[in-house]
């Protein structure tokens, strides 16, 4: 069922079809018109099967991420089995002992500051709160809907153990059509990253 927007465009090919003078570029302007459709017919029949593949890869990946959550939080240990496969490539010192440091401390505050996407919107007040940023976590529909779960370890910034951003698809459009987040409820207006605090300006008491 084609959506409001879906109806408009087609109200505006043909009303811009009017301004075309011969019969034969209007022939050719609708054949390519039918083309798009059929492109667009067969693109919706590939992002169900791209997002039911995704959604089984998914799956799949979830005792991978499970290792990886727990060799950051530190309640697994490195063996050399883990790392076997690249002990060429590194050079380990007898230094220091194994396990020396407790997991990898803010391992996700440092990798998104690293991206490319985000790092260069983090600031100094959000590295703050993403310091008890402990994991990530992904939900993926079918559908191709999903929701990201941000995990948090106790801080003075909220009480919120988990916070949760969901992107809803639009199945016609084959976009995402809505952001739902949690909102984390700050300890104090002092702590909320996202509120700019307004220097108060002294004025000069002194006589002109």
């Amino acid at each position: 069922m084609s959506g409001a927007n879906d109806y408009d465009y087609e109200e505006k090919f043909a009303e811009k079809l009017k301004e075309v003078k011969t019969n034969s570029m209007k022939q050719k302007l609708v054949a390519i018109k039918n083309l798009v459709v059929k492109r667009l017919a067969l693109e919706k029949e590939f992002k169900a099967i791209h997002f039911k593949l995704e959604a089984k890869y998914e799956a799949l990946y979830k005792p991978i991420y499970e290792k990886r959550s727990k060799i950051i939080e530190g309640s697994s240990e490195v063996t050399v089995d883990d790392i076997k496969d690249q002990l060429a490539n590194i050079t380990l010192s007898d230094a220091n002992a194994p396990n020396a440091e407790h997991g990898i401390p803010q391992f996700w505050a440092k990798s998104l500051k690293n991206t490319s996407q985000f790092g260069h919107i983090i600031n100094k007040k959000d590295e703050e709160v993403l310091a008890f940023l402990n994991d990530i976590k992904v939900d993926f529909d079918e559908s191709g809907s999903f929701k990201l779960h941000f995990h948090f370890s106790p801080n003075q910034f909220f009480d919120a153990a988990v916070l949760t951003r969901e992107f809803i698809l639009d199945k016609e459009k084959l976009l995402i059509s809505k952001i739902t987040s949690t909102k984390p409820e700050w300890k104090s207006e002092d702590l909320n990253p996202t509120i700019e605090k307004k220097k108060k300006k002294i004025k000069n008491s002194k006589p002109n």
